[in-house]
């Protein structure tokens, strides 16, 4: 079963109608187009951004339609914690996972003053890397959040993020949410 049936839609066509439909309602925005599969152009729903992190949206909005369908509740946008600014925040299990999608266009000095506000709290970073080579740098650029920092490629994230052995931590153990 897919993450769209799981929210109670047969097909994607039907959960594209719902969203046509919310966005009649002004419940949310059409950000904008991108390329999905086979080349066809979809919309990107949400709240505002801009043009150029329609891609980044869309593919938050893949990970976080798996979280929607086991009814775990999250947030984005102007919704998350302000002291942190995660992508998205996820709530579930007690704690609060701040969920960053990175696309891997930061350079190290950014991403570490990133990284370094999370150190402020004891919550836990899911950090969501577009390959391999990023989490590596992630991971040594990140080490002193130890415990709290879980990674993860997008392609795994996007299709399970609750799959065995999804993630791992700073030291390259495999572990699941």
């Amino acid at each position: 079963m897919t993450a769209i049936q799981h929210l109670g839609y047969p097909g994607w066509q039907a959960a594209f109608r719902w969203a046509e439909k919310q966005v009649t309602y002004g419940n949310i925005k059409v950000l904008g187009k991108v390329f999905g599969s086979k080349d066809k152009m979809v919309n990107v729903y949400g709240w505002q951004c801009k043009a150029d992190q329609l891609v980044h949206e869309a593919e938050l909005s893949d990970i976080l339609v798996h979280f929607e369908a086991d009814g775990i509740p999250w947030c984005r946008g102007e919704d998350v914690d302000s002291e942190f600014r995660a992508d998205a925040d996820v709530r579930e299990y007690g704690h609060v996972f701040h969920l960053e999608l990175d696309r891997d266009t930061e350079r190290r000095r950014a991403l570490a003053r990133r990284l370094q506000v999370y150190a402020k709290g004891s919550d836990f970073v899911l950090f969501v890397a577009p390959h391999d080579r990023r989490i590596k740098q992630v991971r040594e650029i990140g080490s002193f959040l130890g415990d709290q920092l879980l990674l993860t490629t997008y392609a795994k994230a996007s299709k399970d993020p609750f799959g065995k052995n999804v993630w791992e931590d700073i030291y390259g153990n495999k572990c699941s949410l």
